[in-house]
């Protein structure tokens, strides 16, 4: 009963009051029991040496590593190192690493982490003197000592012995609640009648009158916190907050000899709450921050500005309870908040988004308020905020204020509608306003509007270098005189396209950017022409990749960027008139542009339906931002981003977000990392601190687990992996926290794992783990070492034995061989005879086959010489009639030249006469000498060397020739001679000699084959010889195609062996295709090959390559 009570008093004070919501900058991200947590009342919070974070909680303790809970609870059955009571007030890690629990009811218990088993040590173990071992607060004041609030007093705990000793109040019932220690070694304890100095030398405590009352009126005492000034901070539970040290800005320092310091109540105006937490007083940011049942406190000491974060169920990223329990400010910068629901995460952000909304909303509740179409923060510092169906915003950033700024159609000096779609600050400061009806000036000091009427909706606004405005929309396009007051229509008959405009710029030309569905257009207003902008089908490089376009913006450096629905972000070069497409590296650059500004390093930060992203116009290098990093919302409003000095402004479907891109920074913080699990043959196993596990070799299926202590946006971490011996290169697991290996042979690993936090900054050094799997005993050194003892023995009994069986055996070979020997005598004589008589025939062999192909060759000159008998006969009957007519042509000049009366003119015909006929006598006389010359070179045995050679002249030449000597023999022979020549071929590297000789072997075959058809007798045949040459892409093909009988399939593979013909005897040795397969496969590097049947006759296909 004394427990519960106790409780209840401690929960009496923490009693959760719900307030309205302050627009806040602070971003709270509760976790609960849905996470994973023990408990929902979380009423101690520690981060140990390591990083992972301890919640005491009403039922149980948790340990936190970003993602998940590791939960020890209270044990119904009590039984050894577990929790008998989970009702926990402090956490406090010695300086040796070990981790103490006080509880309400059970003592003071110490964990092994290792283990995860709990050692209990309590003032009294007797039954019904529970109550002794109720305990809160702890505070370590050395290496070797704990003290530890009691509900006796205060209790000292030494580590090395553990052994606890009680120091009793002075006051009966009295409990300690809170222990903290100043710069003198005095410790400071609330209790729930005041405040009291405690000597821990003397034992004697010195009570601080916070109220001028008696000790029984002193408000209980919740926390204490000593700051870098020495200014002791007391949080009571009815009293609000104390502050105890010198006045002005002297340090606070105690001494024994003087008086107590006296206690200053702090009210910062009346704003502290009254009810304050236990040991609820950290410093954090440099302020002091408190926890009351009425929300979290930040207090600026030197200001005494008092802020109030309290819960909101109607807006997001808020307190989940307003009652707050407990305080911890983590080494990274980050503030967790316990609350009677769940613990609170204020993250310490690198990045300064500063989102607000203009009606408070859930992120899943999307409220037409919130929706941010057009933003401008003027000169002023005023942000400005239209949205299209409530009209405009006035916010004051430095009083978190939004005020509506309403319509009145029938007012002349208010806007016209509340369908507001553009605000713009002209360059003498004057702020105009859009809507479907028109412009409005208006006049933020006032109120007041001044219309300016349009004929077509006013949705996009810009001014020109003179000062002229532009507007646009779904009707057109008009420029506007602000001095005049009038506007001037574009006539879209003559400026086609101009009727649907999605977006507005002008450059620093004075050209005007029109962005429209489908389309971009570029207008000089001075000479009233356009360029049109469109991609084609398919997309041409340097064009536009997307015709629907959804914003413009002109940079710094004179380049106009094109945001579109679906082609990403586009650059357009002025210089070039070219466009080029930015490389997304993200979704976010792929998604629809919202909108685009310029920091002032020249980064482009641009707005999309998915985040936005930055991009280092330098570097090429695109990152993107999301909700996570600050930002109100992931999808962003069409032309809602401007720029005002170092600010950037976008707004966004729930709310809108306000930032300098200097604030921007990434998380530096290497995340410390962690196995946390390992399993074998998946069953779990405790990790040893010697980072070394030997399994067995039937263990060899191993899984690990593990983590990357970053509270930022865990989620986002990513990891690499690598079993070395396994795993050749880093094994990128992205989020994924776990790695499996199975069937591992016995070997000794490291499993080595590092890690990224939210923003890509690695830990590589990461952490290890030596798994060692043993061999079986079957492959271990003694098992070897017994083998190699059994081989040996079985190697010398083998050998003993094999070694008398060799020399019986060698007794009896020795016989042998002597009788083998004169055997291999007498074969080896007859084995040289043998050889001798086969030399003999060998050589006898090969003088017959030159005699042979001598024959060959001499028959192929025969046919040559053949068919030059034939042509030279014709020169020598010209040369001999020739010189018979001249010889009478002589006699007759003779006859005349002797008369006395001599015809000088018929001398002169006759030695005309008879120089024509010896001209022509030599004419025929060479011709017969070139026949003569090129049997000689056909004749001729030796190889000779390739020289370039006019192909098509060579096969035509010895295709006649060969036509003529087979006429020679045969004077009834008549044949067709088709030829086809191909005229690219040109100058041919070959023999040429040997090249005609291997032709007219190919000829003759194929002349002989049609004659001989043709001698069978058949009715309508045509002898016919097709020869063609063609130009190939590696080389050059010949072809001799003849109508004969044919060959046979069965020897058609035997053709071109030597001395195998199919003609009669005495016809031929069978030499012919020999030689010209030689020729052309050896000689030439080409090939022969044959194609034959017999209805069709025969192709003989040379091919030479290049």
């Amino acid at each position: 009963m004394k427990i519960k009570g106790v409780l209840a008093a401690l929960l009496f004070f923490c009693t959760c009051a719900v307030g309205l919501a302050q627009p806040a900058r602070l971003s709270f991200e509760a976790i609960t029991t849905t996470q994973g947590l023990s408990n929902n009342s979380v009423t101690a919070i520690r981060q140990d040496s390591k990083g992972f974070m301890w919640f005491g909680t009403a039922a149980g303790l948790s340990k936190y590593d970003g993602y998940n809970f590791t939960v020890f609870r209270a044990n119904p059955q009590k039984t050894p190192n577990s929790l008998h009571n989970d009702i926990i007030w402090g956490i406090q890690e010695d300086q040796r690493g070990q981790l103490w629990i006080s509880t309400l009811g059970d003592g003071l218990y110490q964990l092994n982490e290792q283990t995860q088993q709990l050692t209990a040590h309590r003032l009294s173990t007797l039954p019904g003197r529970q109550y002794m071992n109720i305990f809160y607060s702890i505070y370590q004041e050395s290496p070797k000592v704990l003290w530890v609030g009691s509900q006796l007093g205060l209790v000292r705990f030494d580590l090395d012995s553990k052994r606890m000793r009680l120091y009793p109040l002075p006051a009966p019932n009295e409990v300690v609640f809170c222990i903290t220690q100043d710069q003198a070694g005095h410790l400071w304890v609330g209790t729930k009648m005041g405040l009291y100095r405690f000597d821990g030398q003397t034992g004697y405590y010195s009570l601080v009158r916070l109220l001028n009352q008696p000790l029984a009126k002193q408000p209980l005492v919740s926390a204490l916190y000593l700051d870098g000034a020495g200014v002791l901070w007391v949080g009571t539970n009815g009293e609000a907050l104390f502050k105890l040290g010198a006045q002005g800005a002297g340090l606070f320092k105690v001494d024994t000899h003087k008086a107590l310091p006296s206690a200053t109540a702090y009210q910062a105006g009346g704003l502290v709450k009254k009810n304050i937490a236990l040991n609820g007083i950290v410093s954090y940011s440099g302020e002091l921050w408190v926890a009351t049942d009425e929300g979290l406190q930040q207090i600026d000491p030197s200001t005494n500005r008092v802020r109030t974060y309290r819960a909101n169920p109607f807006s997001a990223n808020t307190l989940s309870s307003s009652n707050i329990l407990s305080l911890y400010p983590d080494r990274d910068g980050n503030l967790w908040v316990g609350t009677d629901n769940g613990v609170n995460k204020v993250v310490n952000r690198t990045k300064q988004f500063l989102a607000y909304q203009v009606k408070p909303a859930m992120p899943s509740v999307r409220i037409i308020d919130n929706t941010v179409t057009s933003i401008l923060q003027d000169h002023t510092g005023t942000i400005w905020l239209g949205n299209h169906v409530k009209g405009l915003y006035r916010f004051d950033p430095r009083q978190d204020s939004i005020t509506h700024q309403s319509a009145a159609p029938k007012n002349p000096h208010a806007l016209l509608s509340n369908h507001v779609w553009a605000i713009f600050e002209d360059r003498r400061k004057r702020l105009w306003v859009s809507t479907l009806e028109g412009l409005h000036l208006f006049d933020a000091s006032t109120g007041r509007t001044v219309r300016y009427p349009a004929k077509i909706p006013v949705q996009y606004i810009a001014e020109a270098p003179d000062g002229q405005l532009w507007i646009g929309g779904k009707k057109g396009i008009a420029s506007f005189n602000p001095a005049t007051g009038r506007y001037h229509y574009l006539d879209t008959a003559i400026v086609a396209g101009f009727n649907f405009v999605t977006g507005l710029v002008v450059s620093h030309t004075g050209n005007l950017w029109i962005a429209q569905q489908g389309a971009l257009q570029q207008f000089n207003p001075h000479t009233a022409t356009q360029t049109h902008y469109q991609p084609s089908l398919p997309l041409k490089s340097g064009e536009l990749t997307d015709g629907d376009v959804t914003t413009l913006f002109e940079d710094s450096r004179g380049l106009i960027w094109v945001g579109t629905a679906r082609g990403g972000l586009n650059c357009f070069n002025p210089a070039t008139q070219t466009f080029s497409v930015i490389p997304a590296k993200t979704a976010r650059a792929t998604s629809a542009i919202a909108g685009i500004v310029e920091d002032d390093k020249g980064n482009l930060w641009v707005s999309t339906e998915n985040g936005i992203f930055r991009y280092d116009i330098r570097t090429k290098v695109f990152r993107p931002y999301d909700s996570t990093d600050g930002l109100p919302a992931s999808e962003f409003t069409k032309g809602s981003a401007s720029r005002s000095g170092k600010t950037l402004l976008f707004g966004s479907v729930n709310g809108f977000v306000v930032f300098n891109p200097d604030s921007i920074r990434d998380n530096p913080v290497k995340p410390a990392v962690y196995i946390t699990g390992l399993k074998i043959l998946g069953k779990s196993r405790l990790l040893p601190p010697s980072k070394k596990v030997v399994l067995a070799h039937t263990e060899n299926a191993v899984e690990f687990s593990f983590v990357a202590l970053n509270y930022h946006s865990p989620e986002k971490n990513q990891y690499a992996y690598k079993l070395e011996g396994i795993d050749a290169d880093w094994v990128k697991s992205g989020t994924r926290r776990f790695a499996n290996y199975t069937k591992l042979p016995p070997a000794t690993y490291v499993f080595r794992v590092k890690a990224s936090n939210d923003d890509g900054v690695w830990n590589d050094q990461g952490t290890s783990l030596t798994i060692v799997i043993t061999s079986p005993w079957w492959q271990t050194w003694w098992a070897y070492l017994l083998y190699s003892l059994l081989v040996g023995a079985i190697l010398w009994a083998v050998s003993t034995y094999r070694s008398r069986a060799l020399q019986r055996a060698n007794r009896l070979l020795e016989q042998k061989v002597t009788e083998r020997t004169q055997q291999v005598q007498q074969q080896k004589e007859e084995i040289e005879l043998q050889r001798d008589n086969l030399n003999q025939a060998l050589t006898e062999l090969k003088v017959t086959q030159q005699h042979l192909i001598q024959q060959e060759k001499l028959a192929s000159l025969g046919e040559l010489t053949a068919g030059i008998a034939h042509e030279i006969q014709n020169p020598l009957n010209f040369v001999n009639n020739f010189a018979e007519v001249s010889a009478e042509l002589v006699e007759e000049l003779i006859e005349e030249q002797q008369k006395a009366e001599r015809d000088l003119l018929l001398e002169a015909a006759l030695l005309t006469d008879v120089s024509a006929n010896l001209h022509k006598i030599l004419t025929h006389g060479q011709r017969a000498s070139t026949i003569i010359k090129g049997m000689v070179e056909h004749a001729r045995t030796s190889v000779g060397a390739s020289q370039p050679t006019n192909l098509n002249a060579l096969v035509n030449d010895y295709l006649h020739t060969s036509y003529r000597a087979q006429r020679a023999r045969d004077s009834a022979f008549a044949c067709t001679l088709a030829t086809h020549f191909d005229a690219t071929i040109g100058q041919v590297d070959i023999v040429p000699q040997e090249m005609g000789r291997a032709l007219m072997n190919l000829f003759i075959n194929a002349f002989y084959a049609v004659s001989e058809r043709q001698k069978q007798g058949a009715s309508a045949y045509q002898p016919t010889v097709r020869v063609s040459t063609s130009k190939m892409s590696t080389g050059i093909e010949i072809r001799v195609n003849d109508n004969g009988s044919g060959i046979s399939e069965s020897i058609q593979p035997k053709i071109f062996q030597p001395f195998f013909t199919t003609k009669p005897a005495g016809q031929g040795i069978g030499l012919g295709l020999s030689l010209a397969y030689d020729i052309i496969t050896k000689g030439h590097g080409g090939t022969l090959t044959v194609k034959s049947h017999a209805s069709y006759g025969t192709e003989f296909v040379i091919y030479l390559p290049d």
